[in-house]
């Protein structure tokens, strides 16, 4: 009764106020609002500002040609790769009746299932191309429920440009309107776009009124200097009972009736509210924690990363995993990277740093040895120095980026017999970076003068070298020679195993002896998926159908790496996909292996 009262009020005290139309922008007549408007629309720039200034120094050091990075802006980049299946017009056109076939009741499954915690960016990224191409519903779902579906799902993805692309496209936007306004509403509090926020909120008056939307619309009365209507709205919230200690703390914040906040851990909060949490602490300049990287969206990863009111070890770790999800450059990361303070002492001696300062803090030690790297002189130093970079990002599964972050810092560097401790390793790097004939080089280096044990990293790029020039036949490499030398490990063994298990696949002509080697590994913990899982991968390769087959593969694979899978589970798999004629997809999925399995 009380809250139908307060209702009453709220109508009769607005009710002379100019009504807006949907597309009317927000009133900013006031000076205030004007200022908090203008505050929210700038801030990129502002934070833009912030990052050139990191980079600063970059051309502050003597020893580093100042060209090695770039000053791209964080904020403006779009590193997204490119789409795993190669789409014409007419593949096109065949793709949107991917999902006919299918049924309502597998599809609901599969796509609510699906985590987006994939670990195969080849699987990941073929199922978002399908759920983008594939327009038409099964048989038995209307096309609504199947947009609705979609859209949810290239959310929950972390793709949520994609999801808005969809919407902005789709015939059946107004029956579930209020769904995706509230994706549009997510987007741009994640961008900082207040304004259209508001606006949103504004035009969309058949939202659910929830709590999460009375929030939305405290925050908005907030920017619009209407302080009473957003006291109105709390009220109304703290009558829902709604227990959101961290909102409250933010909001006594707002109305300037506190001035400090604690980390969001020390308070009860609302999950689903964490994204607009994160529109209100930039426009009061609070800092980030922990707890917000933690939300897979690569845009708010960004915001964290260049935050300079954030600790350096939370921006660090978040721009990490914005290159980890491919929205932030090599350069971007390394600008940030330069932003960290270190001692002389720590520089100079960054393992032992490591080991006493930084076992807890992988991203800060990630820092320091890319910093230790770039401040040495000699081939030698700087080779030793980026060695420590490559082992120590390996065992933290930041292998891509440490290589990436190599790429401008091995150009000045030749292959010698003094270098030949770091032959191998370089070689590889150089593959990852696509520097072929470099790669080849330093490969030959170490055939010629090592006399270490063979190990599983140069098979690993030997069958990448092989692959790259399209030659599936190791007699003509003198493969077996080296067999010798093979240390064999149970370790070694078992990625040796995965390799094998993969290129057998792709049409290797693999020696019986290396078949061999893997006869005398022991016990293997690693585990097949369920019968059941394996029926439902068998069932859509015989049914031709690609989005199940895929999803269902993903589902099987839960959020292992592929050296985490057995190689029973990768053979199933490749024969899977194999029997629909996805040879492409095999091949694409071959690369990934050799090249995640380091």
């Amino acid at each position: 009764m009380s809250k139908i009262i307060y209702i009453i009020f709220f109508i009769f005290l607005f009710f002379i106020k100019p009504v807006l139309s949907e597309i009317q922008i927000i009133d900013l007549t006031n000076r205030d609002n004007e200022d908090k408007i203008d505050e929210a629309n700038t801030e990129i720039q502002e934070l833009n500002s912030s990052l050139s200034n990191e980079k600063e120094i970059f051309n502050q050091e003597e020893v580093i040609d100042d060209t090695e990075f770039n000053n791209e802006s964080i904020l403006n980049e779009n590193n997204s790769e490119t789409l795993e299946i190669n789409y014409n017009n007419d593949s096109i056109d065949n793709l949107k009746n991917i999902w006919i076939n299918s049924s309502k009741k597998n599809v609901n499954f599969l796509f609510k299932k699906l985590d987006s915690k994939i670990a195969s960016k080849i699987i990941k990224n073929n199922i978002i191309d399908l759920i983008i191409y594939g327009t038409e519903p099964p048989n038995d779902m209307t096309k609504a429920e199947f947009d609705k579906l979609r859209i949810l799902t290239l959310r929950k993805l972390g793709n949520i440009d994609a999801a808005i692309s969809l919407i902005n496209n789709i015939s059946t936007y107004e029956e579930n309107k209020n769904i995706y306004d509230l994706i549009f509403l997510e987007k741009s509090l994640i961008e900082y776009d207040l304004v259209t926020v508001c606006n949103i909120l504004e035009s969309s008056p058949n939202f659910e009124f929830d709590s999460y939307i009375i929030k939305i619309n405290i925050f908005c009365s907030y920017l619009n200097n209407d302080l009473e209507k957003a006291e109105f709205y709390n009220t109304l919230l703290l009558e829902e009972n709604e227990n959101d200690e961290y909102f409250q703390a933010l909001y006594n914040i707002l109305i300037e009736f506190e001035n400090e906040i604690n980390e969001i851990s020390n308070y009860q909060y609302d999950e689903k509210s964490i994204i607009l949490y994160s529109a209100i602490m930039r426009s009061i300049n609070l800092p980030f924690t922990k707890d917000f990287i933690n939300i897979n969206s690569p845009q708010l990863l960004k915001t964290i990363a260049i935050s300079p009111s954030t600790k350096i070890s939370v921006r660090i770790e978040a721009a990490q995993k914005a290159f980890d999800l491919n929205e932030l450059s090599s350069e971007s990361v390394a600008a940030i990277y330069q932003s960290v303070d270190f001692t002389s002492d720590e520089l100079q001696n960054p393992l032992k740093t490591i080991e006493m300062n930084y076992t807890n803090d992988p991203s800060k030690a990630m820092a320091l040895l890319f910093q230790s790297s770039r401040i040495q002189i000699l081939p030698i130093s700087r080779l030793e120095a980026l060695n420590n970079l490559w082992e120590y990002s390996i065992n933290i599964n930041e292998s891509k980026l440490a290589f990436e972050l190599s790429k401008d810092l091995l150009k000045t560097i030749e292959p010698s017999v003094e270098l030949i401790d770091f032959a191998l390793q370089t070689s590889i790097v150089h593959f990852y970076n696509q520097n072929i004939e470099n790669s080849k080089e330093w490969l030959r280096l170490f055939e010629n003068n090592s006399s270490e044990k063979i190990e599983k990293n140069y098979f690993q790029l030997i069958f990448l070298m092989n692959l790259q020039e399209d030659n599936y036949d190791f007699t003509n490499n003198n493969i077996e020679s080296i067999f010798e030398n093979f240390e064999t490990t149970q370790n070694n063994l078992r990625f040796l195993e995965l390799y094998l298990t993969t290129l057998d696949y792709i049409g290797f002509i693999i020696p019986n002896n290396l078949w061999e080697l893997t006869a005398i590994k022991e016990k293997d913990e690693r585990t097949i998926p369920s019968i059941y899982v394996m029926k439902l991968i068998q069932n859509a390769s015989e049914k031709k159908l690609l989005g199940d087959l895929l999803l269902n593969i993903a589902i099987s694979m839960e959020d292992n790496e592929w050296h985490e899978i057995h190689p029973q589970h990768v053979g199933l798999i490749f024969d899977n996909l194999l029997n629909i004629e996805e040879e492409k997809i095999v091949k694409k999925i071959a690369l990934e292996i050799l090249k995640t399995t380091i």
